[in-house]
């Protein structure tokens, strides 16, 4: 229930991504699946919060997420997250 009610607030337009971040983290308390700790990791990432959206796509593996699932989170980083990290690191202060 929680789960799903983070990805509705995932999707909304205009995205609620905060929201759906406190969703995802109440679903890990009771329950810390690697799928919620994906979807927790996509709603960190549309926060901008990278640095906790890179711990917790890499811990969909730790907490049991599926071979599909743990791929998904390896792409979001790859593609997403450390790209934006490396560039912010380069960035002039």
């Amino acid at each position: 229930m929680l789960n799903e009610s983070g990805k509705v607030l995932l999707n909304a337009k205009p995205m609620r991504a905060a929201e759906a971040t406190r969703k995802f983290q109440q679903a890990i308390k009771l329950s810390p699946e690697g799928r919620f700790y994906l979807n927790l990791c996509m709603s960190l990432y549309q926060e901008g919060r990278l640095a906790d959206a890179h711990r917790t796509c890499d811990d969909v593996a730790r907490h049991g997420g599926t071979t599909a699932q743990v791929r998904q989170a390896a792409l979001i980083l790859e593609r997403f997250i450390v790209p934006r990290e490396t560039a912010a690191a380069a960035a002039p202060p």
